[in-house]
């Protein structure tokens, strides 16, 4: 029985909603990189593991997510997975002061962008996925960090709203 059959896709979706509230409230107190990952991680992990969920239970929601507007959920996929296996850093910060400060000054607010796929650690050769790379440089990459997590939240949104979904019926 699939944990969509049992109701328990209702806890993944709770808990990357949830998971994304968190991840707002600590970017309004912080830009700490590290602070920031936790919060975003758990938005990923709950969002793949909903995402899993209903690829198992769904087969009209398999073939959506192959779909162009699925790129951010397969894209989203990849970065789990990443960052479940490598623990890379897949965020950074840009703008504010940096030294060493020269004219004409420019201050930019900071803010936290999703590293490029090749700013990150090599694939293990095993577990290489280039259209899931692909599909995570279309729909993170050079992005602010809440841009993609928005994307995901709308289309869980559509899918939620799609006659027959799990979703739908929790």
């Amino acid at each position: 029985m699939t944990a969509a059959a049992t109701g328990l896709v209702g806890i993944a979706f709770d808990g990357f909603n949830q998971a994304r509230v968190r991840l707002t409230r600590t970017i309004e107190e912080t830009t700490n990189l590290y602070t920031v990952t936790v919060p975003t991680m758990e938005t990923a992990y709950w969002a793949r593991a909903l995402d899993e969920q209903l690829v198992k239970a769904d087969p009209a929601y398999r073939a959506a997510r192959q779909q162009p507007e699925g790129t951010v959920i397969r894209g989203l996929q990849w970065l789990r997975n990443r960052t479940t296996h490598a623990l890379p850093l897949t965020l950074r910060a840009v703008g504010g002061l940096s030294a060493p400060i020269t004219g004409p000054i420019t201050l930019q607010p900071l803010s936290i962008i999703w590293h490029h796929a090749d700013q990150l650690p090599p694939e293990e050769p095993n577990h290489t996925s280039p259209a899931g790379r692909s599909a995570y440089n279309t729909a993170f990459a050079h992005k602010p960090l809440l841009g993609p997590l928005d994307d995901v939240a709308q289309w869980f949104a559509a899918e939620r709203s799609r006659a027959g979904s799990a979703l739908t019926e929790m």
